[in-house]
C-alpha cells in the first residue's frame, strides 16, 4: 500500500477527536513481574550520562530560547554548546537542590513542611513563573501542595514542573509506578493539573531508560500507565499518530501541534510537552538528532532539549554519548546561583544520586547483592511525619561535648558562639532523648565534611562546602542557619549523635541542634522569633498594588529570615502604583506592616529593618510619625515603646539616611494576638518599606 502524503495524513489527523484516538491498555504488572537487575556501576554511568545529556541540551538551546514560535528553526541556527564546565541554569539547579533536600531530610522522609525553608533560602533568585509564585507563597506561610494549586499559584500550568522532574526518574530506575507517584508528589509544590501528569511522564521515561535501548518501547511502556482520558495521554497519542503517518517529516508534525496546542503563552506546559515528544519520536533513537529537534522545534526550547537530552543520556549512558561531543566536554558542574550549595563533578553528582536511588530501591523491597541491585516496583507512599514542635539547644548548653574542637564567637550563630576545627578527627557529641533531631550549622567556601553517626551507626557524610554565589545582588560566601541533617523515626530513648571532621585545613563547625519539645516549651523558648513560626501571618496596608510600576517582593519577604540586600525583591513596600494615564493612585491613609497570630503571645520586642528608599519618592515613615500597636480585646491599640536608634525626623531621602537601617522597639511585655508598626507614609509617592520584621517575647 502506498504511503499517504504528509499533507493528507496531517489533515486527517488534525480532524480526529479524542474519541477517535486509539489507546493502549493500562499497565497492570505485578510486583514479581516488575523485578529487574542493574549493576551499581551501570546505574551511576547512566545517571552521569543523563546529567551531561541535560547540560548539552540546555546550553545548546539557550541561545534560541523563545525564538522559534510561529515556525521552527533551521539547522543553520544550531550550534552545539559544549564546554569544559557548566553552570547552574534552571533546568538542573532545581534538581540539584532537590538532591540536597533528599540528603538532608531523607529521600522517603521529607515532608511538605520541610520544603519552605529550603525553597526560601536556596531559590532566592533565578526562578520564574510557577516556581517564583510558589516561593513567594512559601514566604507568606503557605505550605505545599497549596503553593502549586490552581487559583493559588497564578502559573500552576506553566512549564516549571516539567523542567525539574527528571531526577525523580533517576532515583527510581525501572520503578515506573513509584516514579509516577513520587514525581507528582514533589511537583505539586509548583504546579497542578496536566503539568503534573506531564512531569510524571518525563520522569518515568527517565526511569525506564535505565533498562531500555529503544525510545519507542519506552514511550509505549510509559504511555500504558496513563488513563486514556488524561490530557497527557491525548497529547501523546496525537504526536504518535503524526509520527505513524510520516516518521520523517517532523516540520509538518510541528505545524500540526502548533495549530492545536499553542495558545500564545510560550511557557505553557502543553505546547512544550508536545514539542519534546516530537523530538523523542522523530529523533530516531539518536541522542544528537533528538536534541537538535528539541532545540529547533522552539518555544521554551532549552528546557525541552534538556529534558529530551536527559532521557536519551540515561539510555545511552555516559559511555554511549556521542564521542565527538565527549571529546570536547568537561564534567564540572559549577553552582552559580543556589547559595549554600557546593559545586561538583558530574561523577560526584551521579554518586550522590545513586546513593538516593539505592535507598529508594531498598525501601521498596529491593535487594543489593554485592555490586548488583534487584529492583521491584511499588506505589510511592509519602512521609506521614506530622508537625513536631522543637527547641534549640546551643553548643554551649548541656548535652554537648567536644574533642579537638574550639569555641569561637560569631554573632550570626544562634547563641553568639559555636565550636569548630580545621583538624581532621576533631569531633562533637550531643546526647538527647526523643525521636527526632536536626543538626544546624553553616556552609561556606572553605567548608569541610563531617562523618555523622547516631548511637555508633553510620548515617553518612555532611558536606559543609558551598560555592560563593551572586544572588539578589550580593555575594554569599557563607550560609548560616542551614539544616545540615534531619533525622526522624528514632526510638523514643536516649541517643548520641557524633560529628567527626574529615578534612585537614577545612572549616568544620556546628551551631546548634533542634530536638522535640511540647508546644508550650516551643512558644516559651527564649529568643524565638514569633514572625518565623506557624502562628504568624504577615499583614500590611497594601497587600495588592493597584497599578503598574509597583515594586517590592511581596509581604512574605518580611519574615523570610533574610535582610534587605538592596535588591527590590528582598523588601516589601506599600507603593500603590500608577494609573494607566501615568498619574499616581491617591493615598490618604496610614500605612502599616506587622503580624496577626493564631494565639495570644507575650510580646516585648520588635526588630524592624527598613527596606528601600526610592529617591525622594518614599520608603519610610514621614516626619518620624510611626507608632507600635498591638491587637488585643478585639481592637488595635497604641502602646508605649522605646526605639533604638532614634527614628529620623524628616520626609526626604537625605533626612532619612541609608536604606536598610535597623531599629529595635522595646516595650513592657504584653499579651496580644497581633502587632504592627503604623504611621504616615513618606515621600512624594507616600509609601513605607520593610526588609524584615522580627517579633520576640518576654515574661509579663
Amino acid at each position: 500500500m502506498k504511503k499517504k502524503t504528509a499533507a493528507v495524513a496531517l489533515a486527517a489527523l488534525i480532524g480526529l477527536g479524542a474519541a477517535a484516538v486509539p489507546v493502549l491498555p493500562r499497565n497492570t504488572a505485578t510486583h514479581a513481574e516488575s523485578a529487574k537487575t542493574i549493576t551499581e556501576q551501570t546505574l551511576k554511568n547512566k545517571i552521569e550520562g543523563g546529567w551531561l545529556g541535560a547540560l548539552w541540551g540546555n546550553f545548546t538551546g539557550l541561545p534560541t530560547e523563545f525564538k522559534f514560535i510561529d515556525r521552527p528553526g533551521t539547522y543553520d541556527d544550531l550550534e552545539w554548546a559544549v564546554s569544559q564546565s557548566y553552570i547552574t541554569d534552571d533546568d538542573t539547579s532545581f534538581e540539584y537542590t532537590f538532591l540536597h533536600m533528599m540528603e538532608v531530610y531523607g529521600v522517603d522522609d521529607i515532608t511538605y513542611r520541610d520544603m519552605p525553608a529550603e525553597w526560601i533560602y536556596h531559590f532566592q533568585d533565578y526562578l520564574w513563573e510557577g516556581n517564583y509564585n510558589a516561593m513567594m507563597l512559601m514566604k507568606q506561610g503557605v505550605v505545599p501542595p497549596e503553593t502549586g494549586k490552581k487559583g493559588v499559584n497564578k502559573a500552576a500550568e506553566a512549564i516549571d514542573a516539567q523542567i525539574e522532574c527528571e531526577i525523580f526518574g533517576m532515583i527510581t530506575p525501572g520503578m515506573l509506578e513509584n516514579c509516577y507517584g513520587r514525581t507528582k508528589w514533589w511537583m505539586a509544590a509548583v504546579g497542578d493539573g496536566v503539568v503534573l501528569e506531564n512531569s510524571a511522564f518525563y520522569a518515568m521515561l527517565c526511569a525506564d531508560a535505565f533498562f531500555s535501548d529503544d525510545i519507542y518501547e519506552s514511550l509505549r511502556r510509559v504511555r500504558s500507565y496513563f488513563d486514556d482520558g488524561t490530557e497527557t495521554a491525548q497529547m501523546y497519542d496525537f504526536v504518535k499518530l503524526l509520527h505513524d503517518a510520516d516518521p520523517e517529516d517532523w516540520h509538518s508534525a510541528r505545524s500540526a501541534v502548533h495549530a492545536r496546542y499553542y495558545n500564545g503563552y510560550v511557557l505553557d506546559c502543553r505546547i512544550n510537552f508536545v514539542a519534546t515528544l516530537l523530538a523523542l519520536f522523530y529523533g530516531n533513537n539518536d541522542y544528537k538528532h533528538t536534541v537538535e529537534i528539541g532545540v529547533l522545534a522552539g518555544y521554551d526550547n532549552d528546557c525541552n532539549a534538556a529534558t529530551a537530552g536527559t532521557i536519551m543520556g540515561i539510555m545511552c549512558g555516559m559511555d554511549g554519548l556521542p564521542s565527538d561531543l565527549l571529546e570536547k566536554s568537561g564534567t564540572y558542574y559549577r553552582n552559580t546561583n543556589r547559595p549554600g550549595l557546593n559545586s561538583s563533578t558530574l561523577s560526584e553528582i551521579a554518586e550522590r544520586i545513586a546513593t538516593q536511588a539505592e535507598q529508594v530501591i531498598l525501601n521498596a523491597g529491593g535487594v543489593k547483592n554485592g555490586g548488583e541491585f534487584t529492583v521491584y516496583d511499588g506505589a510511592f507512599t509519602p512521609s506521614e511525619y506530622g508537625v513536631t514542635f522543637t527547641k534549640s539547644v546551643n553548643v554551649t548548653d548541656d548535652g554537648w561535648s567536644f574533642n579537638g574542637m574550639n569555641k569561637f564567637s560569631d554573632s550570626k550563630y544562634k547563641g553568639g558562639s559555636g565550636y569548630g576545627t580545621t583538624v581532621k578527627g576533631g569531633h562533637a557529641e550531643f546526647t538527647f532523648t526523643g525521636t527526632e533531631v536536626s543538626i544546624v550549622g553553616t556552609t561556606s567556601v572553605n567548608g569541610g565534611r563531617f562523618a555523622l553517626t547516631v548511637d555508633g551507626k553510620d548515617c553518612g557524610i555532611i558536606d559543609l562546602g558551598a560555592e560563593e554565589t551572586v544572588t539578589v545582588g550580593k555575594w554569599i560566601p557563607v550560609s548560616y542557619g542551614q539544616i545540615l541533617r534531619r533525622l526522624r523515626g528514632l526510638e523514643n530513648t536516649e541517643h548520641t549523635i557524633r560529628l567527626t571532621a574529615l578534612d585537614d585545613g577545612k572549616w568544620h563547625s556546628v551551631d546548634y541542634v533542634e530536638i522535640e519539645c511540647t508546644e508550650d516549651e516551643y512558644y516559651d523558648a527564649e529568643g524565638l522569633n514569633y514572625a518565623r513560626t506557624s502562628a504568624a501571618t504577615p499583614i500590611c496596608s497594601v497587600p495588592v498594588p493597584l497599578g503598574s510600576g509597583a515594586g517590592g517582593g511581596g509581604i512574605g519577604v518580611i519574615c523570610d529570615g533574610m535582610y534587605f540586600t538592596g535588591h527590590s525583591s528582598t523588601q516589601y513596600d506599600s507603593f500603590l502604583g500608577f494609573k494607566t494615564d501615568g498619574t499616581l493612585y491617591p493615598k490618604d491613609y496610614e500605612d502599616y506592616v506587622g503580624y496577626s497570630f493564631d494565639r495570644k503571645l507575650t510580646l516585648s520586642t520588635l526588630v524592624f529593618q527598613e527596606g528601600g528608599h526610592w529617591g525622594d519618592d518614599g520608603g519610610w515613615f514621614a516626619n518620624g510619625d510611626l507608632r507600635v500597636q498591638v491587637y488585643s480585646d478585639g481592637r488595635w491599640q497604641d502602646i508605649a515603646f522605646d526605639i533604638s536608634p532614634s527614628y529620623p525626623i524628616g520626609n526626604s531621602n537625605a533626612a532619612l539616611g541609608a536604606q536598610g537601617s535597623i531599629y529595635t522597639f522595646t516595650f513592657d511585655p504584653i499579651q496580644a494576638e497581633g502587632v504592627r508598626i503604623i504611621g504616615a507614609p513618606g515621600g512624594r509617592q507616600k509609601l513605607i518599606s520593610c526588609g524584615e520584621l522580627e517579633v520576640y517575647g518576654g515574661k509579663e
